[in-house]
């Protein structure tokens, strides 16, 4: 989290974990520019990750970094990662953009 907050060029201000029984962790992060989040489910393999900003920095490049650090391989072989990515431009966007055009 620490890692991919600094290669966005984004502040992190806090962040706290908890360890979930019987396995996983959930992380969040307080942002000077939102938030960051990531939730896991060892057992079904699956981690989640949020990264929200009303900054202007652009998140996408990040994407190689967090790839590398959030993908596991199990050990069975031609075993791959499945990485299903969704990221959106919200906020007042649209609206300035009409506005504009």
């Amino acid at each position: 989290m620490v890692e991919t907050a600094s290669a966005s060029g984004l502040t992190l201000l806090s962040y706290h974990c908890h360890s979930l029984t019987p396995s996983g962790v959930s992380c969040v992060g307080v942002l000077l520019e939102s938030h960051i989040s990531f939730h896991t489910w060892p057992e079904e393999g699956v981690i989640t990750l949020d990264l929200f900003t009303c900054g202007s920095g652009e998140l996408v490049p990040v994407l190689p970094l967090v790839q590398e650090k959030f993908s596991v391989m199990d050990d069975k072989e031609n075993d791959e990662v499945e990485m299903v990515w969704s990221h959106v431009l919200r906020g007042f966007w649209r609206m300035i953009l009409r506005m504009l055009f």
